[in-house]
């Protein structure tokens, strides 16, 4: 019966092992702080050297459940390369597994603050059943007295992190390879960094983890910092279990705490514990260009702050740019900067972008200034130990030309009322005398209706989205008093009936009339000789008629419109020719009052 229960216990256990590994699978609690316990890109490091010791303790109470150690010695002594040797152990049950495994990292960067970094790991793994602790064991067995159940294997592990301006995204299998096989096993990470003041951070933190045999896990966290030398976690993992994690940080010596209680069908099991004593050594060649982002949180006012921390250092770049609140294009413009009320420098910036190197620790006014925009001024904090500052100044950019409104033939200047749209939607009406300034912002289309009493009104398109504006001078034409034709307005035949076509023309006329609400017109009809003169008398005044009650039904007041119709009369030219004839049939408008 001993012998029995040894077996199955063995082959349960190999089984295990066989299909997975999974039981060796760590479920990290202070990963935030310590990524590399899951993924090895994180070999690069701000430290020249940097090691941990971390201690997991799942379930305690429980017998038999995971107990892991983990020892990780790292240097970041080349340019954007990390090299790592750690030591694994986790006894679980009967069950001791023990890695040994060297890292390699490399990092490509795309910008300051944005790169890339892979990591591989690769080693030496020992996996046996500790045959000394199966209770009741018959010590007569070859089986328990050989300890023969031992694997010794290649291991592998690699990662990708991705980085940029605080947002950070990374994937790991911590299994590659182990014994041979893959157990599919992917531990992901997403989170962003954002500063609420010059002291306090907040980073949310998703973590999510899969495996072939087990349902995935996600872990969601809130990670609170102060000065980089407080923190706390709080977060929710999928099985119903609460975290809370909290580490202090002095010159170096950080040591955190995790604490998992289980809330589900797990509940009395146990809570588990993880402690981890870490420190860093000195500055590494990447500290310069890579260093930890600190906080990604834009401030409220017109300037974006993005400020990347690093040690021991006493001048910061600052990059900056200028940009349009319309579209977020940079603009030209010059950009002084000043301390105390002394300009430190001015910077003429052609492209919109600007970059100088100031002493931290200090604060400084940006101030952006040009013609086309209003003066933008910004008060910056550059704290100690920042090596870059970005700043975005956004601009309220605005092109200005001046408009001239005269009479086309005397060039008398004219008081105007300018009907503007932008993009198709009304924007503003403009009252202005002859001379007007008009500011517009780049990167739309204006169209201007020009209109003054008595005159026809004029529109004009501006398309800025091609094109800089430039000074408008207008002209405008005086509606004479004396008939004039409306245009080939046409009827169907020997009736008053007005064509579609012709409708349009009438349209045109009916804006003179809302233009100048004031003016009264006389609309003729007029015929040629061709018939009868009674007749086309008649003809000619129904016509007229028809022209001012189409006007009337588009809300032009009938009080304004006189018909009259005059026959064959009033002829423009002889009636001897088709063209003649033609031209003698005709609508006319006249100014009455």
């Amino acid at each position: 019966m001993k012998k029995i229960y040894l077996i199955v216990s063995i082959a349960l256990v190999l089984l295990t092992f066989n299909k997975a590994k999974s039981q060796n699978l760590t479920n990290y609690n202070l990963y935030a702080v310590n990524p590399v316990l899951y993924n090895p890109a994180y070999a690069i490091d701000d430290s020249k050297i940097r090691a941990f010791v971390n201690t997991h303790l799942q379930w305690v109470g429980f017998d038999g459940a995971p107990r892991a150690n983990t020892f990780g010695f790292y240097t970041s002594c080349m340019k954007n390369m990390g090299f790592g040797l750690s030591v694994f152990n986790n006894k679980q049950g009967i069950t001791n597994y023990t890695n040994l495994s060297l890292t390699y990292a490399y990092r490509a960067k795309f910008s300051e603050g944005h790169y890339l970094t892979f990591g591989v790991s690769g080693g030496y793994m020992m996996d046996k059943l500790k045959t000394g602790d199966i209770m009741n064991a018959d010590l007569t067995d070859p089986t328990i007295v050989n300890n023969t159940y031992k694997q010794n294997a290649f291991s592998a592990r690699a990662g990708l992190v991705y980085f940029n301006r605080g947002f950070e995204a990374s994937v790991a299998a911590p299994q590659l390879v182990n014994a041979g096989k893959s157990s599919g096993y992917i531990v992901s990470m997403f989170s962003y960094n954002f500063k609420l003041d010059e002291a306090w951070s907040l980073k949310p933190i998703l973590q999510y983890r899969d495996v072939k045999t087990s349902p995935a896990q996600f872990d969601g966290s809130f990670m609170a910092s102060w000065k980089n030398i407080l923190w706390a976690q709080f977060g929710y993992r999928s099985n119903q279990s609460y975290l809370m994690c909290f580490g202090v940080n002095c010159k170096g010596l950080e040591i955190a705490y995790a604490y998992q209680m289980e809330a589900g069908d797990i509940s009395t099991v146990g809570t588990s514990h993880e402690i981890q004593l870490s420190y860093r050594f000195g500055n590494g060649p990447n500290t310069a260009k890579y260093g930890k982002t600190k906080s990604m949180l834009p401030s409220a006012g017109t300037v974006h702050d993005t400020i990347y921390v690093m040690p021991l250092s006493e001048n910061t770049k600052v990059v900056g740019t200028l940009v349009r609140k319309s579209d977020s294009k940079p603009v030209a413009g010059t950009i002084t900067i000043t301390e105390n009320g002394n300009i430190i420098q001015k910077i003429a910036s052609t492209n919109g972008i600007f970059s100088i190197d100031l002493k931290s620790g200090k604060t400084y006014k940006v101030e952006a200034s040009s013609n086309s925009f209003p003066t933008t001024s910004q008060t910056i904090e550059i704290p100690k130990k920042t090596v870059l500052k970005e700043v975005n100044i956004t601009v309220d950019y605005i092109q200005t030309a001046k408009v001239t409104v005269v009479d086309a033939e005397t060039k008398r200047a004219l008081k105007t009322t300018i009907n503007v749209t932008r993009n198709g939607i009304f924007d503003q009406v403009i009252n202005a005398d002859s001379n007007y300034t008009i500011n517009l912002e780049p990167g739309a289309v204006y169209e201007f209706d020009y209109k003054s009493h008595g005159y026809y009104s004029k529109k004009v398109t501006v398309d800025l989205t091609t094109q800089d504006l430039t000074n408008q001078n207008i002209e405008l034409t005086k509606i004479k008093k004396e008939a004039f034709t409306l245009g080939q307005i046409n009827f169907e035949t020997n009736s008053s009936t007005i064509t579609l076509a012709s409708l349009p023309i009438l349209d045109n006329f009916i804006k003179i009339l809302q233009d100048n609400p004031t003016m009264k017109f006389e609309i003729a009809g007029h015929s040629d000789n061709v018939g009868n003169a009674a007749a086309n008398l008649i003809l000619s005044q129904a016509r007229a008629q028809s022209c001012v009650d189409y006007m009337v039904s588009k809300g032009i007041a009938a009080s304004r419109l006189t018909p009259k119709g005059y026959g064959d009369t009033k002829p423009l030219v002889p009636n001897t020719t088709p063209e003649n004839l033609a031209k003698n049939r005709r609508v006319e408008a006249k100014i009455i009052q």
